[in-house]
């Protein structure tokens, strides 16, 4: 059971992008290099991230003290305090370049806004999140005789003048044999605007006519193309599977796939295209497993304004992974994700009781630019683990509390997992409603007290009685007498009438089918709401001691 559709893997936010006519503005602004990798050019150097996204860099902040203009002042100054000014580093050592001048320059030298070497103990504690030696295991199989590839491009197409926008398509895989996907790279075609790509596998019993023809999207797939394959953003350049995995395609694994696209146009400005894309490179000589990723995540939390620290916590607990994870798995990469609040993230493997294991700790995020965590040597996970989820935001900066949500005005406590063996896991989701592990609704477990299935069966039995008395002194025209209000506070002394999974049953009208349940609700909701600001829903529970 799935409340919420799994969003997009590689979603972030979209409020700080770099506008490019910066680059003008100062020496060599189209030439620097990115300090992770001097085969890529660092286009926004004012910003953490390298395509010109998230928050200012040291040097960003005094270019724009400085009236966003390359001055003397501003080429002498050491930004990134790495020992080398800003002139130096951009190829104008002497200081005399000015915008539009004919001034021969140097090429640049290091990135005037990232502490270099990037590696170094005192760079590191300066460059935030920016870490260049994850590790991820080089793809080098694509070269091999027996590997195969297939494009998935968007054809050229005009992106809407929207700050955010989403475009779909759909698309067929090689399906004549079995195949594993060893590795995926994007095609970036305009990466001025290009965010992010994601591509979701389709339910191979479900055949769709393929189009290639592009549309807008709001970045949630369609229900049969939910389980995420591999993406691309700037946190995770590229894919390439560990030697022992693949996703499989094909005969008996995914025939189709539905790639969403993401673009942030901050200017709103008409007229740009793209036709970016993914390359999947596939093989016939099947590795030992099939790879999966799992999607950890909590929904329809808040987080209040005004608070330095502030922590969501959620759980895929050991009751349901030792019924949902068949044999060991093994975690070859860990990712988080939250939006612009955001500050810290990490997911841990509890076993016995006790912390086994730390997958990722991101004790510094940055949403522009995210670790990633890749293992040489897998992680092991057992049924029976507890998987834990701690985000932690700052929200000093509002006034109003902020949602959960997918965009980027909200907040989101997101975790992936790439493992395999994915027979192993089948039902590899774990998503919380706020404190609410849904996994335990499914199975049944206690949820604070509450077994909700023995509920619901209950509700034509054991509680039959109570629940009729309430529904008969409070439904239809009859209003929210003391007398009502008396029989509401005995039916919510049961736990499952109480706190957060109270809150998802209203939410959701979950057993909607259950015709007694929903005149229950009805009830409920219009006595609540009756009493709103009269009488506190914390009392509630008290409310027939109160009233007797």
């Amino acid at each position: 059971m799935h409340i919420i559709s799994i969003v997009l893997l590689f979603s972030s936010c979209y409020k700080c992008f770099g506008y490019y006519q910066f680059q003008a503005f100062i020496p060599n602004g189209l030439n620097v290099k990115d300090p992770c990798d001097a085969t890529q050019i660092w286009k926004g150097v004012g910003h953490m991230g390298p395509l010109g996204s998230g928050p200012r860099n040291p040097f960003g902040e005094d270019f724009k003290l400085n009236g966003f203009k390359w001055t003397t002042d501003l080429c002498w100054k050491d930004s990134d305090q790495d020992g080398r000014y800003n002139g130096y580093e951009l190829g104008d050592p002497w200081c005399l370049w000015t915008p539009g001048s004919k001034q021969p320059l140097y090429p640049p030298l290091s990135h005037p806004g990232i502490c270099e070497p990037w590696d170094s103990e005192t760079c590191q504690s300066r460059n935030g999140s920016l870490q260049c030696n994850n590790e991820m295991p080089a793809c080098d199989g694509i070269n091999a005789t027996d590997v195969k590839n297939v494009t998935l491009r968007l054809p050229l197409s005009y992106v809407p003048a929207r700050r955010v926008s989403y475009v779909c398509s759909l698309f067929s895989l090689p399906s004549d044999a079995e195949y594993h996907v060893i590795a995926a790279l994007p095609i970036k075609d305009n990466s001025q605007i290009l965010h992010g790509i994601t591509v979701f596998g389709c339910d191979p019993r479900r055949q769709f006519n393929r189009t290639d023809r592009a549309y807008l999207c709001n970045g949630i797939p369609t229900t049969p193309c939910q389980e995420i394959i591999t993406g691309y953003t700037a946190g995770v350049p590229q894919t390439c599977m560990p030697a022992e995995a693949g996703v499989r395609i094909g005969i008996k694994g995914f025939r189709q796939v539905m790639v969403a696209f993401q673009y942030y146009n901050p200017t709103r400005r008409q007229g740009y295209t793209d036709s970016s894309g993914m390359t999947l490179y596939y093989t016939p000589k099947l590795r030992r497993f099939d790879a999966g990723v799992s999607p950890l995540e909590v929904t329809h939390f808040s987080v209040p304004p005004g608070r330095e620290s502030f922590e969501v916590v959620s759980a895929c607990p050991g009751d349901c992974t030792v019924l949902q994870v068949a044999s060991p798995i093994y975690i070859v990469l860990g990712m988080n994700h939250m939006h612009r609040l955001g500050r810290k993230q990490k997911i841990e493997i509890h076993r016995g009781g006790k912390l086994q294991q730390i997958v990722t700790n991101d004790t510094n995020y940055k949403v522009v630019h995210p670790h990633y965590f890749w293992y040489k040597q897998p992680i092991q996970l057992l049924p029976g683990d507890m998987l834990k989820m701690t985000c932690e935001y700052n929200s000093t900066s509002e006034n109003d509390t902020v949602e959960w949500d997918v965009s980027w005005r909200g907040e989101m406590c997101k975790g992936l997992l790439l493992y395999y063996p994915k027979q192993s896991w089948p039902s590899h989701h774990c998503q919380n409603y706020r404190s609410v592990p849904l996994c335990e609704i499914m199975i049944d477990a206690p949820v604070f007290g509450c077994h909700f299935r023995s509920f619901i069966s209950n509700l034509a039995t054991t509680n039959r009685t109570l629940v009729d008395t309430v529904i008969r002194n409070c439904g239809q025209d009859k209003s929210c007498s003391p007398l009502c209000l008396r029989m509401i506070g005995k039916v919510r002394q049961d736990p499952c009438l109480q706190g957060d999974i109270y809150d998802l049953w209203k939410e959701t009208r979950l057993v909607k089918a259950n015709t007694q349940l929903m005149a229950l609700y009805d009830v409920l909701t219009k006595c609540e709401e009756f009493y709103k600001g009269l009488v506190p829903d914390t009392i509630f529970s008290d409310i027939g001691t109160v009233l007797t």
